[in-house]
């Protein structure tokens, strides 16, 4: 009975843990996937104003509705088609280029909502994200960041 509680213990704790907040990323999670508030690395150091942290809350809610439309998107078009398929360099290349359109436009709507004092901040916080990022690629190859080559 005793070996039988200590099997079963991790998989009746697992979703607890995995309800807490503050709880760490699952075993096997991409370490350096996002997690959390999007855009609180760019405001680290910055004190907000009561009218800035309203408009940096549309901001998020906009940034999560556009997410959950596009994710919306991407399941509906899987459902409809034959076995998946790997898309061909040139389909990946501008998917890359319009997720990186729309990064920088939101990045660049965040940003607007600051002082100029504010923004010399922000920016100092985008390039050390930038030189980080940056140092990922170059030591995990050019997607970056994650685990080491196995």
């Amino acid at each position: 009975a005793l070996l039988c509680a200590l099997f079963a213990a991790p998989a009746l704790v697992a979703p607890l843990v995995a309800q807490r907040p503050d709880a760490p990323p699952p075993v096997g999670a991409h370490p350096g996937a996002h997690r959390g508030d999007p855009g609180a690395r760019l405001l680290r150091g910055i004190t907000l104003t009561p009218d800035q942290q309203r408009q940096v809350e549309a901001w998020r809610a906009a940034r999560a509705a556009e997410r959950d439309s596009l994710v919306a998107a991407m399941r509906a078009q899987r459902q409809g088609s034959a076995p998946r398929v790997r898309p061909d360099s040139a389909t990946m290349a501008a998917r890359r280029d319009e997720a990186r359109t729309r990064m920088q436009a939101n990045t660049q709507a965040l940003r607007a909502i600051l002082t100029p004092d504010q923004q010399a901040t922000f920016d100092a916080n985008a390039r050390e994200l930038a030189t980080r990022a940056t140092e990922r690629m170059g030591r995990w190859g050019r997607r970056g960041g994650g685990q080491p080559p196995r």
